[in-house]
């Protein structure tokens, strides 16, 4: 299978060998200007929001590790809550679709996210849904730059070390009946098979040789990515909104962080498919991300992923602490995350990232080659069809939302 350039570059050295060849190296975003005007994002483009990917399996998921305290605590408020006990035992439910209705009336509040996972597991396969990210063909910028009007923007679309299970993994295990195999929903076609962004080949996997490998089940895309938002953000407020502490709100609204030289110059603009915020603030704490088909089925989901996180930093951009304002832009250390589900699939990604990429991305008048990334350090995935999964989500999500509710960070 061709190896796309997500999935190359996973260090700043890396990233350096291929910004090398595609002579950006030493170009920002706000000056690279071979954008191509067509409708997927370039390589060009990706490198010059330098960033790489560090991916970890769930099952090595460590919360105190990226700065989510107390989700053992919020494990056990869980368990308070009406409902939910019913709702663990029948999460795993694969009867026909025919057969959910009606719901049972003991599912409750989380009768709505029940019957979004029966639409998800039982969904018809479609083709590709729209992007989240729009990016300005170069001709279009330097019109904007000469003339100051606005222009129309096309779109775009936007895995490794391994570890020993944590506490938080093997405490949740030891209550369940174990991780089921994964329903087959379908045949993965030839397109959602393939790469799109680099045309360097490397070997299939082997399983003579690799005594670690292990075949991946392959599903096809839901018919509608919107079954996957109302999902996730219906099982976010779930399990928040009746729990004594909570302030912070999760949202469907779709916010768009725009990215531009000024107000008349825009290079893209990303959408999120929703966010966690507090009602007297108007940034967001956490934004979420949703695709109707798996990760691993394009790489051009965490492609996208990474020019949303770089818009919201853009649009954004956190403050420097007081006590630090003399501290070096390259020592101040901040981390967004994004909650990302993937048809059937969770995961967590924590962005961390220093002031001076932030100053970086922000900076269109800025002189200084820069040394820093936007490091995507991605946990998952776990699968909304198992409890134990679903516990461990719902604890994560109700842990996050407690501290950011106490307008406490992740660092």
């Amino acid at each position: 299978m061709p190896r796309s350039l997500v999935h190359s570059i996973t260090n700043p050295l890396r990233w350096a060998d291929y910004a090398k060849k595609h002579n950006v190296k030493d170009t920002s975003i706000f000056n690279l200007e071979d954008y191509n005007s067509g409708s997927k994002i370039e390589e060009p483009q990706y490198l010059s929001l330098r960033a790489y990917w560090s991916i970890v399996d769930a099952d090595f998921f460590e919360p105190d590790k990226w700065g989510i305290r107390d989700v053992d605590t919020a494990g056990g408020e869980l368990k308070k809550l009406p409902h939910w006990d019913e709702f663990m035992n029948q999460v795993g439910f694969r009867g026909p679709i025919e057969t959910i209705l009606p719901i049972d009336p003991k599912l409750g509040v989380f009768s709505n996210t029940w019957y979004q996972i029966q639409q998800i597991r039982s969904s018809k396969p479609s083709a590709d849904q729209e992007s989240n990210v729009d990016f300005s063909p170069a001709v279009t910028r330097l019109r904007s730059r000469l003339d100051k009007q606005s222009k129309v923007a096309s779109d775009i679309f936007t895995g490794s070390p391994a570890h020993s299970p944590t506490r938080l993994t093997r405490r949740l295990q030891e209550i369940s009946l174990g991780r089921p195999e994964q329903e087959q929903v379908g045949e993965a076609s030839a397109d959602n098979a393939t790469w799109d962004f680099d045309n360097t080949s490397s070997p299939p996997d082997d399983i003579k040789k690799d005594p670690t490998f292990k075949f991946q089940e392959t599903f096809l895309p839901v018919s509608d990515e919107t079954l996957v938002n109302a999902f996730i953000i219906s099982l976010a407020a779930a399990v928040t909104f009746s729990t004594p502490g909570v302030k912070a709100l999760w949202s469907l609204e779709r916010k768009g962080y725009t990215v531009g030289i000024d107000n008349d110059t825009k290079i893209f603009t990303a959408r999120t498919d929703g966010h966690l915020s507090l009602p007297h603030l108007t940034y967001s704490k956490i934004i979420v991300e949703v695709k109707g088909m798996t990760r691993e089925s394009s790489a051009r989901i965490r492609m996208q992923e990474v020019a949303e996180m770089a818009a919201w930093i853009h649009a954004e951009p956190d403050i420097i602490p007081e006590g630090m304002r003399n501290v070096p832009l390259r020592d101040i250390w901040f981390r967004h995350m994004m909650l990302c589900c993937d048809r059937h699939e969770v995961c967590l990604v924590f962005a961390d990232y220093n002031a001076d990429y932030i100053d970086y991305i922000t900076n269109a008048t800025r002189e200084s080659s820069c040394q820093s990334f936007l490091v995507m350090n991605e946990l998952g995935p776990w699968n909304i069809t198992v409890p134990v999964d679903i516990e461990i989500i719902a604890s994560v999500l109700l842990a996050v939302t407690l501290q950011f509710s106490k307008e406490q960070s992740l660092l």
